[in-house]
């Protein structure tokens, strides 16, 4: 019984219990079973009919799924633009880098050129390479928030492929086992249904 301790009477909010009868399982309102009408009024649901409603709500996730992971990029803005965006940012490090190595040597030759100015020179580029130091600290932050931004998408899109692929497995073999309810359960696709 596929679906035992996870169906719930709409009436009473107990739990459905199941009575097989040869091959048909057949889920009761417990409260109905063990109490009768003075409790809650009798309904039942063939274990068939619950799995093709299951199978046409499948159906209408899987092409909803479809519609996102079409337009995933578009959602999740364009592909090349953050590849640009990735570039540009790593570029503008790769430069400011670079700037704060000249500043370090211009600061060099300053000091060698006048010994007796040592302090104001190096106030006045410890102040220049101090701004550098925290532009480069932002973009390094930039890029690594490019990074795990593309690193969350990919596995989202991937999650949106599993779930694809798990729901085609589903609705091909027009059956579902325990493993896949619960799996479904568990991910909360089935929460509403």
């Amino acid at each position: 019984n596929i679906f035992n301790g996870m169906l719930v009477c709409h009436d009473c909010n107990k739990n459905m219990t199941s009575s097989s009868q040869t091959q048909n399982t057949r889920y009761v309102c417990s409260s109905y079973n063990k109490y009768g009408t003075s409790i809650c009024t009798s309904h039942a649901i063939m274990e068939y009919q619950i799995k093709e409603a299951l199978l046409v709500f499948l159906k209408d996730c899987r092409e909803e799924l479809v519609k996102i992971l079409e337009d995933f990029d578009i959602i999740f803005q364009r592909e090349v633009n953050k590849q640009d965006d990735l570039s540009a940012l790593q570029k503008d490090l790769g430069r400011i880098k670079q700037e704060v190595k000249v500043l370090m040597e211009q600061k060099m030759r300053e000091i060698i050129k006048n010994p007796n100015m040592e302090n104001v020179i190096d106030n006045m580029y410890n102040e220049a390479m101090n701004d550098k130091y925290k532009m480069i600290s932002c973009l390094e932050k930039q890029i690594e928030d490019t990074i795990n931004l593309e690193t969350k998408e990919a596995n989202l899109k991937q999650n949106f492929k599993s779930s694809i692929n798990m729901l085609d497995e589903i609705i091909h073999s027009q059956d579902i086992t325990k493993k896949q309810v619960l799996i479904l359960e568990e991910n909360g696709d089935l929460h509403e249904f």
